[in-house]
């Protein structure tokens, strides 16, 4: 089995590894999201594929013999992406203004291996409810979901937070989209089954 490295210190990304019967090590980037994200020019509809690879390439350069695994979210809403929330105040407000809309989960994996490079994209449309202010705080209360993307955890209890979701892939809005990843991995001759 070719070694895989799954650049990322997600405990939901290694869960998700691991549930699929994935045998990898765990290694977290030396990659700045806040820095990265503040300088970055190109669409927005781009971030997340570039933040993917980035994560990927830092741990890649110094393996080129396995198979790294580079993935990362982004919050789109009216145009805008939004940084992953890092207070329980920030998660309040974000679901305060999300509440009762729509918006965009974009979800990216970048696969490395040798002198190959693969890049998919899952966008997922996501329908919340309006929320009252006691909903939210009780929410928060319950899953702490500080560093989520979407101010949630949708494999918790952040999937009662919505009356609508359209994916392609429903394991991309965890955080890591499984069904490009196994794809990619097939054409390369490396299966789990």
């Amino acid at each position: 089995m070719t070694p895989i490295i799954l650049a990322s210190s997600s405990p939901f990304r290694q869960e998700q590894m691991t549930n699929l019967g994935f045998k990898f090590e765990s290694l977290s980037p030396a990659v700045d999201e806040r820095a990265l994200e503040k300088n970055y020019t190109d669409p927005i509809e781009k971030l997340s594929d570039f933040l993917a690879e980035r994560k990927a390439q830092a741990i890649a350069q110094l393996n080129p013999e396995k198979v790294v695994i580079g993935s990362d979210q982004v919050l789109i809403y009216q145009g805008q992406s939004w940084a992953k929330p890092e207070t329980l105040l920030e998660v309040e407000e974000r679901l305060e203004a999300l509440q009762g809309d729509t918006h965009e989960l974009h979800t990216s994996i970048c696969v490395k291996f040798k002198k190959q490079t693969v890049i998919e994209k899952v966008v997922s449309s996501m329908s919340m409810h309006p929320l009252s202010q006691s909903e939210i705080k009780k929410y928060v209360s319950l899953d702490q979901p500080i560093g989520c993307a979407g101010g949630y955890k949708f494999e918790k209890r952040g999937s009662a937070l919505f009356y609508k979701v359209e994916t392609t892939d429903p394991t991309s809005i965890i955080g890591l989209p499984l069904l490009p990843l196994v794809s990619i991995l097939r054409k390369w001759g490396i299966s789990i089954l």
